[in-house]
Parts: structure tokens; C-alpha cells; sequence
């Protein structure tokens, strides 16, 4: 899923349109396009990014959904769930946009360092809804073996796949954050392309925005 997620970043994030010379971009412009970047991919507003990359928003908000999408298997091999169903799917997709557009993060103002490079900080506030979650989970899983003693394996994997779809959903309005961390992310002009980029450490957002190792 990880190559997914690079082909997001290589076809959404990178693609800074009109900037034909690295001497044409000033570090407000610079901000500006990864503020862009990120309310695209968070909070489904991609009027910005559209503006500066010239790509159609549908094709912007494909990409946006292969995120959310992301989001779902993580959270499927983080609970162990299996076969689920496309109207599972369908819950799992409103509930990960839900999540999403409650991303807290502020992005610094950059830094130019070079007539070609950029530094930026964005200040991160991970989001405890996995652990608030784990817990819900351990608190009902006394409850559950009751319900799913003499059941068959699909029978229990069909009850274990609602558990977890449910402690999700119940736990979206009990969302908060962790202490902020900061994420140093590189903007450089690639002459090959005639490109800005953003480097790879944009991953670092997504590692940390939904905080799964709490």
C-alpha cells in the first residue's frame, strides 16, 4: 500500500505548474503549495492545489480517495479484519474522510536555502483515535467471546469485522491529539522536469497524523 501512497505523492504532491524557472518561486508561494498539498489530502479541499497544478478535480480527488483507502487497510491488518463487505467498505470510506477532515496541523512559513531549495516545518497533532479505539475494543472483547462461542469461523469473522467497523465509528466524535512533532519536509526545483517537489519526508504526515503506534 506504502507504493500507493508514492504514486499519490509522485502524481498529486510534486507537480508545481508554471514555475519554469527556480528563480519565479518566492518561500510564501512555496508555502502556500504545500499548505495546498496537505488541506487536499486532509480536509478534501483541493480548490488549491488544483489551481496550482492545472490537474482536474476529479482526478485530484481520485487520488485523495486511494488515500482514504490507504487508511482502511491500515486499519484492516491492524485489526485483523477479513472479507468484508463492499456496504463495511462504504462505512470505512465516510468514516476515514470523518477522520480526516478533524487533522490538526499548522505549516510553518518556508525557508529558502538555496536559489533552488526550501525548508518547511509542519507542526503535527497526531490523533489518538486508534488507541481510543484499542481500548473500546479491549473493554467489549469479554462481552464478544460470549456472543461468538460455538460460532462458525465465517460467523465469527462476519460479528468481528461489525466489532470493529462499530468501536470505529462510535469513537470519531471522542477524537483527541497527542503532543505536536514537527516534520521538516524539503521543496526543491527538479530541472529535469521543470518541477518543484516535495520530499519523500512529506510520508512522515501520514505516519504520524493517524498515530497507530501509541
Amino acid at each position: 500500500m506504502k507504493l500507493k501512497m508514492a504514486g499519490l505523492v509522485a502524481a498529486c504532491m510534486t507537480l508545481f505548474v508554471g514555475c519554469s524557472s527556480s528563480q519565479s518561486v518566492t518561500a510564501e508561494q512555496i508555502t502556500e503549495f504545500v499548505q495546498a498539498n496537505i488541506d487536499s489530502d486532509y480536509l478534501r479541499n483541493h480548490t488549491a492545489i488544483q489551481e496550482l497544478t492545472m490537474q482536474s478535480i476529479d482526478h485530484i480527488d481520485e487520488l485523495y480517495m486511494q488515500g482514504i483507502r490507504y487508511d482502511i487497510e491500515k486499519y484492516i491488518n491492524y485489526t485483523g479484519m477479513g472479507n468484508i463487505t463492499a456496504e463495511q467498505v462504504d462505512i470505512l470510506l465516510e468514516t476515514f474522510e470523518e477522520i480526516n477532515k478533524k487533522s490538526k496541523y499548522t505549516v510553518q512559513e518556508a525557508i529558502e536555502i538555496s536559489n533552488d531549495l526550501f525548508q518547511i516545518i509542519i507542526e503535527v497533532e497526531p490523533m489518538d483515535i486508534i488507541e481510543i479505539a484499542t481500548q473500546d475494543r479491549d473493554i467489549r472483547f469479554a462481552d464478544f467471546g460470549i456472543q461468538t462461542a460455538g460460532m462458525s469461523d465465517i460467523e465469527f469473522n462476519m460479528l468481528w469485522n461489525e466489532l470493529m467497523i462499530e468501536i470505529l465509528v462510535d469513537n470519531v466524535n471522542k477524537i483527541g491529539y497527542y503532543e505536536p512533532i514537527e516534520v521538516m519536509l524539503e521543496v526543491f526545483y527538479n530541472e529535469q522536469t521543470g518541477y518543484y517537489v516535495i520530499s519523500d519526508e512529506y510520508y512522515d504526515i501520514y505516519d504520524n497524523i493517524i498515530k497507530y503506534d501509541f
